[in-house]
């Protein structure tokens, strides 16, 4: 079925379906004698767009800021309704009132849905009033809805449609000017194509613009392309931003005549309105964007013209409700008439030799953040600071999420919740300062695919344009955070696992999901993110086995304080959260909740922004139109343990390795129990039938063996194709080449494994060979076990063949063949013992293969011996858990700062499984240590056991290198030490600390040292343990601790 017959109707669409009749109602008492329709962009007018068919008799709707351009004589006095989307706090409404108070026009203000819990704004008419946890929720449908428009969410840039438009026709643009496709699934299956490329004007600014008196400069020129198969329209969007300063608003900004008819019309309204000289230069930047980018869409329709076979300079269209939408009813019609007429002189002036535009230099050495002190607000001080440290800057679409995130907290900062601040969301930063700072945190940053992750997070919400006077007095267009900055990947995420989990294991053929199938793919979803998502900062868990990516159920089931997400076990927070409900023996999904998954603590809501693009991702890998698979369950095999050669190794030699050591199937046993039976004669078929049930089972953890095998081989197939799938789209090619490299670990062989394999290889059909005599042989000589697909004597044949063949790796004994018809137990007695003889050669190689299993060494020994501090504190078990935080938060910041004033502070912390020890090189160092941390235990009334070790060459610190985390048994000693402090601490019942030292840390104090602190000892004492049998030590008296090393200045340390 061709892919146009399968779209879904938009109508359908739960959004619309539900809210149609709602806005329908509430259009009806808007259109009552209203001279007009103000709505606020940018989700206001593109509601009028999705409910079209209810506005087929409408007054002009337009913006706030088409205001500028309207005569509003025929306004005053007037009531005019003020229609947004959705009011969550109020300000933008507010703006937009006060925007027509002051104009002399009365504003009635309507929206279609309020915020109930957040709003200060009072006396609008809304269509539904909602709770907060709702309403982000709707914002995200909204945003999702328009994107089955088939046009841009953004509303200031010129609209050019074509119609009659073959996709054919469509695809051979994309094809000759490399588009990207940036369309989401959601957008294929209704239709629509988004596309996106940067396209060189053949013009310059100053071919346009009075030299004189403007100064301009440009950055990163594209055009958007929206197709709609529903309609076969095609919707050109030319994007050219640059930044415009004018000398004298009352003098000509243009040096061409048509588009200087068109300022000069506009500035005799500014002159009739009486419009104040910011906002005249504000209308003129906006009208000069949108003029220049009709120009650069109209040079590009003309060249490629051929392409479409039409004469498009004389076949696109206007839509004059988007003109008049931002420029009014009666200057919109002017601009289009105006330039519908004269389209073709302004082509002919375009086709003037002159140098393109180009991306400015953009060398972070050379070219400065203009915005500094917004750029300096969220990036230097501390009332950011919480979330910087969990933001990962790896990515084009990271880091422009990343600024939002940070932006959106300044929002929250200026908010005052007892009143309306006028114009409070005017702030943001330019392109060029987004790539500026993006550069700073990851130097391989793109601009074309920054430009282009603008773009797609416009049209999720999360990011908002606007225009602005920027710091450096030109105005600019510039972008800050949307409403679905912390929301838009929920409904992405929920559509994802309803869709895609009955795919992921179709091949279960089960009615209900099973816990360990739901928790596969969000445990997998959560390991393919994990290098995106700083866990512990979340509050996050996620367990794996060795296989990698397949889930360690256990860790779900058994972690009593901290699940994989959140606070509990996985499956009880997700039926708590009714993320599943029970159904039979099993779960499944709960669709209801799917769609208001969204929560202010819900774990999905904290996902970056990549996590986005890999739902998308995976999503379009199972249901685009050009997925590079049959079946959509084969997406399963990189869900497998066969994801990558490791865990396919691991999985594949299991059978192998059972077949050599199993304790109730091993071979040899099997062969033995054989010949013994042979040996008495034993001719009772229950004996043989037991042994044939356990040679049926070892055969079948053989077959296991070849199954993952050939999921092995399909899994590669399959990466090949979507090796070449991927390269249709450059999003799809690098976030598959980073979900292979990191996230999966997909490779080939490297020269180990391969040698590991091709052994394994030639054990499993070795071994496969011989079980299948013995099953046979059992068959022919005792009657007993099925019939074998082959005959004893054709097994026998194969063996010999086989052997032969790997006769230069392992030398085997031939079994002497024998004719069908011949039954002697002599026969059966000598294929017995040629294969125990086999066996025998065979294992030596199994021990060979068994050498690969050897990790060589993770980790260095120190070079030198140092000193070891561990501590605990007496009733740290019984303080609360916040008291437990505070306590330790105290210790941190005075140790670091002490540890790093004597130059040791680089292993502090770094202990494997122990926080509370830590390496210096030098006892006295570790005395030192010990009394700074009783001098701040002593602020807070706290006591302490402490223990102080030096290692031996024999038994050195070890550092591990892949964790960069410190281990060895050394610290063991210690800990040891630490134990027998705690006992010497209860049993004397009093509040005192005690500091121990061991042997070998006594011996290496200073004779001065040793006579000052005259230490009690030695003493002597058992411990438990396989590494430390019995600990030698002596005892210091803090005060003498305290005498020797005299006590720093509280300046210094506490900040007093």
């Amino acid at each position: 079925m061709r892919a146009w017959e399968e779209m879904r109707d938009i109508s359908k669409y739960p959004f619309i379906r539900e809210y149609k009749p709602l806005f329908a109602k509430m259009y009806k008492q808007m259109i009552v004698n209203a001279p007009c329709i103000v709505t606020i962009p940018r989700k206001g007018p593109r509601l009028f767009d999705l409910f079209e068919d209810v506005c087929m008799v409408s007054p002009p709707i337009i913006t706030p800021k088409a205001l500028d351009f309207s005569s509003l004589e025929k306004l005053k006095s007037r009531c005019v309704p003020v229609f947004d989307d959705i009011i969550i706090h109020g300000s933008t409404m507010q703006d937009a009132v006060d925007a027509l108070i002051n104009k002399g026009i009365t504003p009635i203000p309507y929206s279609l849905v309020f915020d109930i819990d957040n709003s200060k704004f009072r006396g609008v008419k809304s269509g539904i009033r909602l709770p907060h946890k709702m309403i982000v929720n709707f914002s995200c449908q909204i945003a999702n809805s328009f994107s089955l428009l088939g046009i841009p969410y953004d509303i200031d840039h010129p609209l050019l449609f074509l119609n009659n438009v073959s996709y054919e026709e469509v695809f051979a643009i994309k094809e000759k000017v490399n588009a990207i496709d940036i369309s989401s699934i959601l957008q294929k299956k209704y239709g629509i194509s988004n596309m996106v490329f940067h396209y060189n004007p053949p013009f310059t600014l100053d071919t346009f613009f009075n030299v004189d008196n403007c100064d301009f400069s440009s950055t990163l020129s594209k055009i958007r392309i929206f197709y709609n198969k529903r309609n076969v329209r095609l919707c050109i969007v030319p994007i050219l931003p640059f930044e415009f300063r004018i000398k004298d608003i009352n003098k000509p900004v243009f040096g061409n005549e048509i588009l200087n008819n068109i300022t000069e019309r506009a500035l005799s309204i500014f002159e009739e309105n009486n419009l104040p000289t910011p906002e005249r230069e504000e209308a003129i930047y906006r009208l000069s964007v949108y003029l220049i980018e009709y120009v650069y869409g109209l040079s590009f329709l003309y060249q490629y013209s051929k392409i479409l076979n039409k004469d498009l300079s004389s076949t696109f269209i206007l839509r004059p409700k988007d003109v008049i939408l931002i420029f009014g009813e009666t200057f919109g019609e002017f601009i289009i008439r105006k330039l519908e007429n004269s389209s073709n002189q302004i082509i002919k002036s375009i086709l003037k030799p002159a140098i393109t535009i180009t991306t400015p230099p953009m060398n972070k050495n050379l070219v400065k953040i203009e915005n500094k002190e917004l750029f300096k607000e969220i990036f230097k001080t501390d009332e950011y600071k919480d979330i910087r440290d969990h933001l990962v800057w790896d990515s084009e679409i990271n880091c422009i999420w990343n600024v939002c995130r940070l932006l959106r907290k300044k929002d929250i900062i200026t908010r005052d919740p007892e009143k309306i601040i006028s114009d409070r969301l005017k702030f943001g930063f330019t392109f060029r300062d987004l790539l500026l700072i993006a550069r700073q945190k990851c130097e391989s940053i793109s601009p074309k695919l920054l430009s282009i992750s603008i773009d797609y997070l416009i049209d999720k919400g999360v990011v908002v344009p606007l225009f602005m006077k920027y710091p450096t007095g030109y105005w600019v267009r510039a972008f800050r955070f949307g409403e679905s900055l912390y929301n838009s990947p929920e409904s992405l995420r929920a559509h994802y696992l309803k869709d895609t989990l009955p795919c992921f294991f179709e091949n279960i053929k089960k009615d209900t999901i099973s816990q360990f199938d739901f928790e596969k793919l969000y445990s997998y979803l959560h390991h393919l993110l994990k290098n995106n998502i700083h866990y512990e900062g979340l509050g996050m868990k996620v367990g794996f086995d060795k296989f990698g990516a397949r889930p360690f159920v256990e860790a779900f089931i058994r972690m009593e304080e901290g699940g994989p997400v959140g606070s509990k076990p996985f499956l009880q927070e997700s039926l708590q959260r009714n993320y599943l409900i029970e159904e039979g023996n099993g779960y499944k999904l709960n669709e209801a909740a799917l769609r208001t998954i969204y929560s202010d603590d819900s774990p999905l809501g904290s996902l970056t922004g990549d996590a986005n693009l890999y739902v998308v991702f995976f999503a379009d890998l199972l249901f685009s139109e050009d997925k590079p698979h049959e079946r959509k369950d084969k997406i399963a095999l990189l869900l497998s343990t066969c994801n990558n050669p490791t865990n396919f190794l691991n999985a594949y030699k299991v059978g192998i390795y059972a077949w050599f050591q199993h304790r109730e199937v091993q071979f040899s046993r099997l062969l033995n129990e054989m010949l013994l039976l042979l040996a008495k004669e034993q001719r009772n078929p229950k004996y043989w039938t037991e042994i044939d049930g356990l040679l049926e089972d070892l055969a079948t953890r053989l077959k296991q063996c070849e199954t993952k095998r050939r999921v092995w081989n399909s899994a590669s197939e399959l990466i090949k194709k979507i090796d070449d799938w991927s390269k249709k789209n450059m999003y799809r090619e690098r976030l598959w080449n980073k979900i292979k490299n990191i996230s999966i670990d997909i490779r080939k062989f490297d020269d180990k494994e391969q040698i590991q394999y091709d052994y394994l290889y030639m054990l499993y059909l070795i071994c496969r060979s011989m079980t299948n005599i013995l099953r046979s042989a059992l068959t022919h000589y005792i009657g007993v076990g099925t019939k074998k697909y082959k005959s004893l004597e054709d097994y026998i044949k194969e063996h010999n063949k086989l052997i032969n063949y790997y006769k230069y790796v392992v030398s085997l004994d031939e079994i002497r063949e024998i004719s069908i018809t011949t039954v002697s137990f002599e026969n059966f007695n000598n294929i017995l013992k040629t294969l125990k003889s086999n066996y025998e050669k065979l294992y030596g190689k199994f021990e060979e293969i068994k050498a690969f299993d050897e990790q060589p060494p993770k980790f260095k020994e120190f070079e030198q011996d140092m000193a070891i501090v561990g501590y605990d504190l007496k009733g740290f078990s019984d303080m609360s858990p916040s008291e437990r935080d505070r306590i330790e938060a105290v210790i941190d910041k005075h140790m670091k700062t002490y540890l790093k004033s004597i130059g040791e502070e680089k292993y502090y912390k770094t202990v494997l499984n122990d926080e509370n020890m830590w390496p210096v090189s030098t006892v006295e160092k570790a005395l030192r240590a010990a009394q700074k941390l009783l001098e701040i235990l002593k602020s807070e009334h706290k006591y302490a056991r402490i223990a102080i070790h030096f290692t031996s060459p024999n038994d050195r610190i070890k550092i591990y290198e892949q964790e960069k985390v410190l281990g060895g048994d050394c610290f063991i000693v210690c800990a040891r030490l630490r134990e027998i402090a705690e006992d010497i601490q209860k049993n004397r019942g009093e509040t005192s600390n005690v500091i121990l030292l061991t042997k070998d840390a006594y011996l290496n104090l200073s004779n001065d040292l040793r006579d000052k602190l005259f230490p009690t000892g030695p003493l002597k004492k058992p411990v438990q343990g396989k590494s430390v049998r019995e600990i030698e030590y002596y005892e210091i008296d803090e005060k003498k601790i305290r005498d020797c090393f005299s006590p720093p200045k509280l300046e210094e340390f506490f900040n007093v």
